[in-house]
């Protein structure tokens, strides 16, 4: 059997701001085998939901996960992949598992982790380089932008917002109001061309 460990002494791991333990730290605490675990979601695949019961990283997510991990242990160094349970992941195995350890292990977990009213910064907080003001954390998820502000950069959450400068837009509709109108002089110099009209719009210059 793995090694027992007390809930009230784990440091909290979050992805996407939530609350989240691996295969190998759940295994730990409801004291089984790993391969209980994985045996358990392989063969009831049906009842665990992506994004629900539990997250999957593999490639730039997993390597960006570990960077961020206090406790590095928790994900071996050579994984090409990690699951990552959530809250009803992690009660879906207690019950699958169906032992007093494990539903005693969860209720302690729903307390003292998952709902743990912690005061530390979420993983979406800005981190700032105290040295350089210039090297900012931009999260992994939602559309960013990096502003200069206060004499710093800072990074600012610009879901649901028009990030283009306004200065830009005026720009560029000023640019498309001269461009509409040197067509019409185009348009006007090519029926004089034609004989529509009179001569003296060929003595002002296209563009100035």
């Amino acid at each position: 059997m793995t090694t027992q460990i007390s809930v009230e002494s784990l440091s909290i791991t979050s992805y996407k701001n939530i609350p989240v333990v691996t295969t190998d730290l759940l295994a730990q605490l409801y004291d089984t085998e790993v391969i209980n675990i994985q045996v358990n979601h392989a063969r009831n695949r049906d009842r665990f939901i992506e994004g629900k019961h539990f997250f999957k990283l593999e490639g730039i997510e997993l390597k960006q996960f570990k960077d961020r991990l206090t406790d590095s242990k928790l994900v071996g160094k050579r994984a090409k992949s990690v699951i990552l349970w959530t809250e009803r992941g992690a009660a879906r195995h207690a019950k699958m598992l169906e032992t007093d350890q494990a539903w005693e292990v969860f209720e302690k977990l729903e307390d003292h982790y998952f709902n743990s009213k912690s005061d530390a910064p979420k993983e979406n907080t800005l981190i700032e380089h105290k040295a350089d003001p210039i090297m900012v954390t931009i999260p992994t998820d939602g559309r960013w932008l990096v502003v200069y502000k206060n004499g710093k950069h800072q990074v600012i959450n610009v879901d649901g917002h028009n990030v283009v400068n306004v200065e830009y837009i005026q720009k560029l509709q000023r640019d498309s109001n001269l461009l509409i109108e040197l067509l019409q002089n185009y348009r006007q110099r090519t029926q004089v061309l034609q004989g529509d009209k009179s001569g003296d719009i060929l003595n002002i210059p296209l563009i100035k």
